[in-house]
């Protein structure tokens, strides 16, 4: 009698399915997030033009590369809204990067004229991130009332 042959026996392969599955989910979902998030532009606030979010999205990409770019760009938004904070904030923060002290006061004073909240500048992380790490460019009272902006600067 001929011997028995045994088929070899099948491994479960579905654990290294299901693992694949979930990886190929997780990046999916992850390129999936990051295309709608780079689509929509950040909220343009109350009183401000979308159009203009999202030419300061734009913007704030390359300030610290282009600073001249970037400042044009939020001239143009300045011009059309002269109190968008996030405008005020992306200016000084180029007028910062290309070392232009004089011009960063004349914008600090343009801005309070404009009515525009010192605090409302700190919105910017970039913005609030330089004034942080700032040492030595800045007077020190300037810069700290700048962090930290007293009620009666607020209420102008």
């Amino acid at each position: 009698m001929p011997a028995k042959v045994r088929p070899e026996p099948v491994r479960n392969r579905r654990p290294l399915w299901l693992l694949g599955g979930i990886l190929a989910l997780a990046v999916l979902g992850t390129a999936g997030f990051k295309f709608l998030r780079a689509r929509t532009a950040t909220p343009a606030g109350p009183g401000f033009s979308a159009s203009n979010a999202v030419v300061l999205d734009e913007a704030a990409k390359f300030w610290d590369t282009k600073p001249d770019d970037a400042l044009r760009l939020a001239e143009s938004v300045l011009a059309e809204e002269p109190s968008n904070p996030r405008a005020w904030s992306l200016k000084l923060l180029c007028l910062y990067h290309q070392n232009r002290m004089v011009d960063f006061g004349q914008a600090l004073q343009a801005l309070q004229d404009q009515g525009v909240r010192r605090e409302d500048l700190l919105a910017n992380r970039a913005f609030r991130t330089v004034l942080e790490r700032d040492r030595h460019r800045l007077p020190e009272d300037l810069r700290k009332s700048l962090l930290n902006p007293t009620p009666t600067e607020n209420a102008k």
